[in-house]
């Protein structure tokens, strides 16, 4: 496999700092929750809310990060019909296969994933004002 650039490298780095702090966090409050008297339990309402807040500002950083190393593929993957054509589709076949590691079609998998994350499951308003305004949790 050839050796990544590092600035492809760092992105990767910080989006895992941020997906991790935000696990952390997660995992923290359930943790750290609190049994109430009808056996349910109740998490740490201050993680919780760390976890809520670091997730509203940073996510977004972590799926433009994505599309800035994925780049303007994520817009313009060609359709399965233009790979299913008996004409063109074993050009793009052919013209868009990346390492000789993946297949092209893993790749353009891979490129669909970034696509559905980035704008069909992006949710940001709930990201940021889920259980209630980060001013009023703040």
């Amino acid at each position: 496999m050839a050796k990544r650039p590092s600035h492809v490298n760092n992105k990767i780095a910080e989006m895992l700092k941020t997906t991790e702090a935000i696990y952390g966090c997660s995992v923290a409050t359930s943790v750290e929750s609190t049994p109430t008297p009808s056996g349910i339990y109740t998490v740490n309402p201050v993680l919780s809310n760390i976890s809520k807040l670091y997730e509203g500002k940073e996510l977004a950083e972590v799926i433009r990060l994505m599309i800035e190393i994925a780049g303007g593929m994520v817009a313009d993957v060609p359709s399965d019909k233009d790979f299913h054509n008996l004409e063109i589709g074993p050009l793009l076949t052919n013209y868009l296969r990346g390492s000789d590691d993946y297949s092209t079609e893993d790749r353009i998998r891979m490129f669909r994933l970034i696509e559905k994350l980035a704008f069909e499951s992006r949710d940001i308003v709930s990201n940021i004002h889920g259980a209630g305004s980060p001013e009023t949790i703040e």
